[in-house]
């Protein structure tokens, strides 16, 4: 069993002039299996692993045009989920 601990999961959102945004996501510590959940978005890919010090980039899709982003990211060995920040 994983034990959940404060990885320092954090994730920065970037809206692209498409529509579409860009999600960094980083860990102090290693971050297994990294879920994205966002209202009325799409992510290109779930469930990454995010070594420590590293940053992993993740496009999201709106589902309906217009929508406001906000969200978490939460990894299975993570204490807490992580809102997700930045411009939208």
């Amino acid at each position: 069993m994983i034990e959940p601990v404060d990885i320092g999961l954090e994730a920065r959102a970037r809206t692209l002039p498409d529509g579409t945004a860009e999600l960094l996501i980083g860990a102090r510590r290693f971050a297994y299996a990294v879920a994205i959940h966002a209202d009325n978005f799409v992510p290109d890919d779930q469930y990454l692993n995010v070594p420590p010090g590293e940053t992993r980039c993740v496009r999201i899709t709106p589902t309906i045009p217009g929508s406001k982003l906000k969200g978490t990211v939460r990894a299975i060995n993570s204490r807490s989920a992580a809102r997700i920040q930045g411009q939208t």
